[in-house]
């Protein structure tokens, strides 16, 4: 049985300075999701649609394809039928399914954003979930020291 996710997001708190703190969320697309492409001259009405109909269910779009998780087959058929949409792609976002199992796992959500922050579509996600899940202060260090490698990497 497919699983159902409603929200594919976390809560994390950062620390403004002075003792002062500030809640967000960050939101991940599902792993894995399709790619739903409708016409240009009806987008923001699909947009507006979506918003209204299906708040909260992991949707995203970078303009001009929704990324909608796969097990909402009743949204993709929506959006196909209503909007003339076109699936361009199945199985995509494989670089969030860290971030995907680590949500639906239960894994501390400073642990799902860092993880994310060091994931790559090659990792083994399920391995990841396992070491998060297990050894939390371990893992933290570890991937801690990755994420400060890659940024070194990136910028020197």
């Amino acid at each position: 049985m497919a699983r159902k996710i409603t929200s594919n997001s976390i809560s994390l708190v950062r620390d403004l300075g002075d003792g002062n703190l500030t809640t967000y969320t960050k939101a991940f697309p599902v792993y894995p999701s399709s790619h739903v492409e409708v016409p240009q001259s009806v987008f923001e009405s699909a947009f507006e649609f979506l918003n209204q109909c299906y708040e909260n269910q992991a949707i995203f779009t970078d303009g001009s394809t929704f990324i909608i998780p796969e097990d909402r087959t009743e949204i993709i058929d929506s959006v196909i039928n209503n909007f003339n949409g076109t699936v361009t792609a199945r199985n995509q976002q494989k670089k969030f399914e860290y971030a995907t199992l680590a949500i639906e796992a239960g894994v501390e959500p400073s642990l799902i954003n860092l993880g994310d922050g060091i994931a790559t579509k090659d990792s083994n996600a399920k391995e990841m979930v396992r070491m998060a899940l297990n050894s939390p202060e371990q893992t933290r260090a570890l991937w801690h020291d990755r994420y400060l490698a890659l940024l070194s990497s990136q910028y020197f």
